[in-house]
């Protein structure tokens, strides 16, 4: 899950937004510790 995150925001993400540090954060502190090594569901 940590790996599709980190390339959403660098793939998809980066290009609609000009500033992701704000993202970034949120992904790093806030949502991958909660859900941890879990893999995508089907």
């Amino acid at each position: 899950m940590a790996g599709f995150a980190e390339r959403f925001v660098r793939d998809i993400h980066s290009h609609d937004r000009k500033h992701v540090t704000m993202s970034l954060r949120y992904l790093e502190k806030d949502i991958l510790p909660r859900i941890g090594s879990k893999l995508p569901g089907p």
